[in-house]
């Protein structure tokens, strides 16, 4: 069993921010970023009969 730590404290985030750059901050850091207006750093394909998505 890990024992993962309580809070945000310990935990990163990484993403690339509207300008391009990449950022890997705590997660503490970003709570105000909004993610979701943010484009995506891949694509996921997806194939039929693919039962999961690759990563």
């Amino acid at each position: 069993m890990v024992a993962l730590p309580e809070g945000p404290e310990g935990f990163e985030v990484e993403y690339v921010d509207a300008d391009g750059v990449r950022r890997r901050v705590g997660l503490a850091e970003c709570w105000a970023e909004p993610f979701g207006r943010l484009q995506p750093v891949r694509t996921v394909r997806s194939y039929p009969g693919q039962k999961s998505v690759t990563r």
